[in-house]
């Protein structure tokens, strides 16, 4: 039985479909085809986000993150 092989390549590893595409959301695309966004620089404006939101509790600025 022959091995099945993915149309993907190794660099689909660093990226992801836009999270709307599963929908079709049109701002999930672009010209009928899926945005992506890379997964290393996704998780690292998440974590900025993070440590702004605890500092703005911190200060009282705002209730929760």
């Amino acid at each position: 039985m022959a091995k099945k092989h993915s149309t993907r390549q190794w660099w689909w590893n660093h990226f992801a479909e836009h999270l709307g595409y599963v929908n079709k959301e049109d701002t999930s695309m672009f010209s009928g085809k899926a945005k992506v966004i890379c997964k290393v620089i996704y998780k690292q404006h998440i974590t900025q986000e993070q440590q702004l939101d605890q500092k703005q509790v911190s200060t009282g600025q705002q209730e929760l993150p």
